[in-house]
């Protein structure tokens, strides 16, 4: 499994995204993580660096190219069979990685996505708001699913 990181300027959040992954309950031996900075003019660089002996791999776009452009880069280096793709500041927990390959068993899926659920340090009310939004977002696409409306 590759987890691709793109990254702009993200020297506050790419440690602990990196650290996410790496605590993941996921065989550690099966996970190859790629941060790929978009030209990056903070300490995002060095930052990423100090995992390599994690086994980290980082990959420098010299000149702003765009996220696309960094994805697309990411994967062509991709060793993994499975590919995922998270920003820096979003984490995981910690059964994600397992939860999401286990899918890739029926030889049938050739995509599983996530969702997205936003933490606050006072639990504000706009967490609150986009949190109801997105549960209600994923009944739909259950729904969806159940009834064929993504088949082939």
């Amino acid at each position: 499994m590759t987890i691709i990181v793109p990254a702009y300027n993200e020297e506050q959040s790419v440690a602990s995204k990196i650290r996410n992954v790496l605590v993941a309950e996921y065989p550690r031996a099966l996970v190859e993580v790629l941060v790929v900075s978009d030209a990056s003019t903070d300490r995002t660089n060095d930052i990423a660096r100090s995992f390599e002996k994690d086994g980290v791999r980082l990959i420098v776009q010299e000149r702003r190219r765009g996220k696309t452009a960094g994805l697309n880069r990411a994967v062509e280096l991709a060793r993994g069979s499975i590919v995922v793709f998270t920003d820096a500041n979003a984490t995981y927990a910690p059964e994600a990685l397992g939860t999401l390959a286990g899918y890739f068993s029926d030889p049938s899926i050739g995509l599983v996505t996530g969702y997205t659920e936003y933490a606050t340090t006072n639990n504000g009310a706009v967490a609150e708001a986009t949190n109801a939004y997105t549960s209600l977002e994923r009944v739909i696409k259950r729904a969806e699913s159940r009834w064929g409306c993504w088949s082939r």
